[in-house]
């Protein structure tokens, strides 16, 4: 007596290879994703800006935000200019004030609290945005935003911003961001940014570069849907 041996159609085979690229690209993902977290984790340790570090905002893949004041080492090509300080008793009572006074190369250097309502235009060069010493929020929650894009809107060249938490970036067009870079040379170090209707927009100039680093997005987009934590 023989034995019957199951037969496959070919609509049969092509099924199952394609149930197992389908697993494959699952399993491929979710490896480059926890790849992805130990290497940041592993990169912050290295620089010395982890938990064990000088203090530093980390976010992984799958971590919270945390703040430790930290400033980076002195870019030469920013910050070559004044100081200008921001807060209680300081030189400014608002960022924007400070933003409109700043020069090329200056440092803008931001006491800790709560900014409600800010948004601004940073025009200038080489400028260097910075909360220093504890949190510091810009909370542009129903406020009207500067032409009616972002909290912050950058069209200078070679800008530096770090310490900030930016949200509640709301705007009638259902793009309201974090921030709009329409410059060049944007570098967001350290920051949070978080319930706007998108996190950072950047515009498609050819000259147009884009660093971010130990950065958190979070719950950034429209209702609708369409949500960008970083559309470059």
């Amino acid at each position: 007596m023989g034995i019957l041996a199951p037969t496959l159609t070919q609509n049969q085979v092509s099924m199952g290879q394609t149930t197992l690229r389908h697993r494959l690209a699952r399993y491929f993902a979710m490896a480059v994703i926890v790849a992805t977290s130990v290497a940041l984790v592993l990169i912050a340790k290295r620089d010395g800006h982890g938990a064990e570090g000088d203090g530093a905002m980390l976010a992984t893949l799958s971590g919270s935000f945390v703040y430790r004041p930290w400033v980076s080492p002195a870019d030469p090509q920013q910050g070559y200019g004044n100081t200008l300080t921001v807060g209680k008793g300081k030189d400014f009572p608002t960022i924007a004030l400070a933003v409109r006074a700043a020069q090329d190369g200056d440092i803008i250097a931001i006491a800790p609290g709560t900014y409600a309502g800010e948004s601004m235009i940073i025009e200038r060069n080489d400028l260097i945005l910075r909360g220093q010493d504890g949190i510091v929020t810009i909370d542009a929650a129903h406020r009207p935003l500067v032409q009616n894009k972002a909290i912050l809107v950058t069209q200078g060249r070679n800008l530096l911003i770090e310490n900030l938490e930016l949200s509640g970036a709301d705007s009638a067009h259902q793009n309201g961001a974090g921030i709009r870079a329409e410059g060049s040379s944007l570098h967001v170090r350290h920051c949070f940014i978080h319930d706007n209707q998108a996190g950072i927009l950047v515009s498609n100039r050819r000259d147009s570069t884009l660093l971010v680093e130990y950065s958190e997005f979070a719950r950034n987009g429209h209702r609708s849907g369409q949500a960008h934590q970083i559309y470059a």
